[in-house]
């Protein structure tokens, strides 16, 4: 991947990961975490191959069908990003917009037929009894179990997880990641974190993928992961790589 300036913030990257399985993503500030991420999700468009869920390869798409593709992908970001002075349900229903045809949904009326699946959701992330609390109620653990809901609702094979913790204390950021790993052995979810924190990639991932300077330092299992192995991810990276004459 090379952006426009020439700065080739990915370099032959490769990652596969199956239903049922939950990989870590580490790395240093500019590794290329969070642009694997937008790839992934086709927030940006990949200068070369292919970018394959569930059987489609979304970096050939676009317009509807690609619109349609992302609805396979549900996505975590650090900021849960909730509608503050609406109710917890509500927020969670919104994961369901993309698939309702209604009119009122197009502006934005929220479809009460996806009612009883959003309660699932929320169940599913523990929150039921919160359903009709607003959200600007919620603690900071809370309403990223919220944003897991809301990713929930839109029936996702894929939950792609961008530093889902890293603004939570360690009790909380330690309730979220015990709730991805559920959701990835009961769900079969395909499910990538990216994360700042280590030692939580080592307790509840199956694998950790390591990024330096963006390209893939190691591919390992996590019991084959050392403190050494980490280490060196976070050392002073080379510089990155510019236009190539």
């Amino acid at each position: 991947m090379r952006y426009p300036n020439g700065h080739q913030a990915l370099n032959d990257v490769s990652l596969q990961v199956r239903p049922g399985e939950m990989v870590a993503v580490l790395g240093s500030n500019g590794s290329g975490k969070s642009t694997l991420l937008r790839c992934i999700t086709r927030l940006v468009a990949p200068t070369s191959g292919l970018v394959r869920v569930d059987g489609q390869d979304l970096a050939a798409l676009e317009g509807a069908q690609l619109r349609a593709a992302r609805r396979g992908v549900g996505v975590v970001f650090q900021s849960p990003a909730l509608v503050r002075r609406r109710s917890v349900i509500a927020n969670v229903i919104a994961g369901a917009l993309g698939r309702s045809r209604g009119l009122g949904c197009q502006f934005g009326r929220l479809p009460r037929d996806e009612l009883p699946f959003a309660a699932e959701c929320l169940e599913q992330v523990g929150l039921l009894d919160f359903a009709h609390r607003r959200a600007d109620t919620l603690s900071g653990g809370q309403a990223q179990r919220v944003a897991v809901a809301r990713a929930l609702c839109q029936r996702p094979v894929a939950l792609l997880a961008d530093e889902p913790v890293a603004s939570l204390d360690p009790d909380a950021a330690v309730e979220v990641m015990q709730i991805l790993r559920r959701l990835t052995d009961e769900q079969q979810l395909c499910v990538v974190v990216i994360l700042h924190q280590p030692e939580l990639g080592l307790s509840y991932a199956d694998r950790v993928v390591g990024l330096r300077a963006g390209s893939v330092a190691f591919d390992s299992p996590c019991d084959l992961v050392d403190e050494a192995r980490v280490r060196a991810l976070y050392r002073s990276a080379p510089e990155p790589q510019g236009v190539q004459s």
